[in-house]
């Protein structure tokens, strides 16, 4: 009876293991960046929203060919009439209208070419958003990788800790030197646990940001490290031109100015004349209550010349508000060109001193592994106390941080600067 409750239960694990893992798979082999990027833009929802704003714009401009095709109407009427000192009659008609725009300014004309910008704002649009979630999944992931090699660095302190805590013990023991030696060990050994603690809990936090991301579960050991071009350099002027050109913001208000002047042309068309050709043809019915009789037929066609004489200043501050949001705009982009030179320039900076900072940590890694490889050597002879010890273990640490921070900070200023770029993949 127990096996069976047994089974059971291990049938239940089983079972809540499998669904679990069908909810949400587990990237257990290798993965890469590129891989996670391809994830985190397949699992957003705000990209698909943006697909179906864009195909909606596209069927709007599909709708703006009417203002260049014929309209052709059909329409019935009856008509009951009661004329003095005559009799009493009632009548139907029947009637096919066509008309057709021949000129109006060029409304029609910069109205659909307006309607293009539509389709080209949603698609910038799409590719911003885009840019966004690789951007932030760039971050997280190469945040996950400095996590984990902090991990490592921490848990290597500990062990050297350890290490060095067993022989501090084994020389109070043997008289060799004082209990303090081994409480200071103890005490710096329980600091770099507490350290462990700490990167462990941002690990697993930026661990659940990629899960949200990307919709699956991805374990850290299982992320290919990226590559960090430790001697790239950039031309600051051909990057701000790149950035210029490619910025979805940039785009935006490109876009933007490109609808203000089409707003324009509309407005100042509103002073031309306008065209419209007219064609008719009527069926008159008679005898309505009792039968239907063809006794007549009616076709017209005729042209109509309109021109706009006074309409209150309407067309006049219309240009006047047109002309405005000109000025606004260029006073935007000229902001906007500003702000990103600025960030570029700061990012250049980050970038350049992180490169610095790399170089000096390799060097700093060496010495202070050549150091405590000696200190530790002479301390074991006890020729070195445990201060040089714990001195030369945390020169050795922070060499080792040193390191993993500047050169994650040069993958991370890269970053940024491609996301300026529009630079995706």
């Amino acid at each position: 009876m127990q096996r069976f409750f047994f089974y059971i239960k291990y049938l239940k694990r089983s079972y809540f293991f499998l669904l679990f893992s069908f909810i949400f798979p587990l990237h257990s082999y290798a993965i890469t960046l590129s891989e996670v990027i391809t994830l985190a833009l397949k699992n957003d929802y705000q990209l698909q929203n943006k697909h179906y704003l864009l195909e909606s714009s596209k069927s709007t401009h599909k709708s703006q060919y009417s203002l260049f095709i014929p309209s052709v109407s059909a329409g019935y009427t009856y008509n009951y009439r009661a004329p003095q000192n005559r009799p009493s009659y009632s009548s139907n008609t029947l009637n096919i209208t066509g008309q057709m725009n021949l000129f109006n300014g060029m409304q029609d004309f910069y109205t659909f070419k307006k309607s293009k910008t539509n389709i080209k704002m949603q698609e910038n649009n799409l590719d911003s958003n885009r840019n966004d979630i690789v951007l932030n999944t760039k971050l997280t992931y190469i945040k996950i990788l400095e996590n984990k090699q902090a991990l490592k660095i921490a848990q290597d302190s500990i062990r050297l800790l350890e290490t060095q805590l067993n022989q501090a013990t084994q020389f109070y023991m043997h008289g060799i030197s004082d209990k303090s030696a081994a409480l200071s060990v103890e005490v710096n050994l329980a600091n770099a646990k507490i350290q462990l603690t700490q990167v462990q809990l941002d690990l697993n936090y930026n661990l659940d940001i990629l899960q949200k991301l990307s919709g699956q579960l991805i374990v850290a050991e299982s992320m290919e490290e990226v590559l960090v071009q430790e001697s790239i350099s950039y031309d600051k002027n051909q990057l701000l031109e790149r950035i210029y050109q490619n910025n979805p913001q940039m785009q935006t208000l490109r876009l933007i100015m490109e609808q203000n002047n089409f707003d324009k042309k509309i407005a100042q068309a509103k002073y031309y004349p306008q065209l419209n050709f007219n064609a008719s043809k009527y069926w008159y019915l008679t005898g309505a209550n009792t039968s239907l009789i063809n006794t007549g037929l009616q076709s017209q066609v005729r042209i109509d010349a309109t021109w706009n004489l006074f309409d209150s200043y309407s067309a006049f501050f219309d240009s006047q508000s047109v002309k405005i949001n000109a000025l606004a705009l260029n006073s935007q982009i000229i902001d906007l060109r500003k702000d990103i030179e600025t960030e570029v320039q700061n990012l250049l900076n980050s970038l350049s001193v992180a490169k610095d900072q790399l170089n000096y940590a390799k060097l700093a890694l060496t010495q202070a592994e050549e150091n405590y490889r000696i200190v530790s050597n002479r301390y074991k002879q006890n020729i070195a106390n445990y201060i040089e010890l714990l001195n030369a273990e945390l020169l050795l640490t922070n060499a080792k941080g040193s390191l993993v921070t500047a050169r994650y900070g040069i993958a991370t200023n890269v970053a940024r600067i491609e996301y300026l770029e529009n630079q995706q993949f």
